[in-house]
């Protein structure tokens, strides 16, 4: 709520400077940086869980005015995707019984080059404030690397310990993604030539399509702070 009302406070205090970048045969160019992370800690009776997901992306781009209103472009650019799994047992041991510990940490890292087009339709709120709505797709191809590493640990009821760790799980494979989405933000213009673009993820849909794993899919219908883009763009007016 705080980051809405912020948004809201920023839209009223807009200062006036209508510039006229929303108009048709207009030009932008420009990029867009995004970045997310999700990361979750879980603990059970002797056992403790972390998952962590970080996502970057950086994206340049061309954008090209159809109508009054709307605009057609396409960017490229990079995406990488890190994934760390990690759990631990951590049940007490007791002086004269025999216990077993493990721990196991799976990576999972992705790096890919993306072709992504794009339309979007503009509403303008303000003289220096622009809605837009972005329907967009894209296509990517890199390679993804697992990794799987697990240590057994053998406690026995003399004291003596046993520890053996296993790292033999290993894929590296390429991969393809495709994907489309719907994605709302604001461009704030703080200058003739210049826009800010703020966008979140609200609905989208991905596959994964690997060499030697299965393929898989993800859909997305929640606007998320942990999931938004960040771009600069420069306009050039007729």
């Amino acid at each position: 709520m705080k980051k809405i009302s912020l948004i809201g406070c920023l839209i009223i205090l807009a200062l006036p400077g209508a510039y006229g970048q929303i108009k048709k045969g207009n030009m932008q160019f420009g990029g867009t940086l995004g970045y997310s992370r999700y990361s979750q800690d879980q603990s059970s009776i002797g056992q403790t869980f972390n998952n962590s997901n970080t996502f970057w992306s950086f994206l340049p781009s061309i954008g090209y005015f159809v109508t009054e209103t709307s605009s057609l472009g396409i960017g490229i650019g990079y995406d990488r995707f890190d994934q760390i799994s990690k759990s631990r047992n951590s049940s007490p041991i007791l002086i004269g019984q025999p216990a077993t510990l493990y721990s196991y940490d799976n990576t999972n890292a992705r790096g890919q080059f993306i072709v992504k087009p794009y339309y979007r339709i503009h509403k303008i709120i303000s003289q220096s404030f622009v809605f837009f709505a972005e329907f967009n797709g894209f296509y990517g191809f890199g390679s993804r690397e697992q990794t799987n590493n697990s240590t057994i640990t053998e406690v026995a009821s003399n004291g003596s310990i046993t520890s053996q760790t296993f790292s033999n799980t290993k894929l590296n494979e390429k991969q393809n993604t495709w994907g489309v989405g719907l994605n709302p933000g604001i461009i704030f213009f703080p200058h003739e030539k210049w826009g800010i673009d703020l966008s979140i993820g609200l609905l989208g849909y991905s596959e994964v399509l690997g060499e030697q794993s299965n393929s898989s899919s993800n859909l997305t219908l929640q606007p998320s702070f942990n999931n938004l883009s960040l771009g600069l763009k420069y306009y050039i007016t007729k």
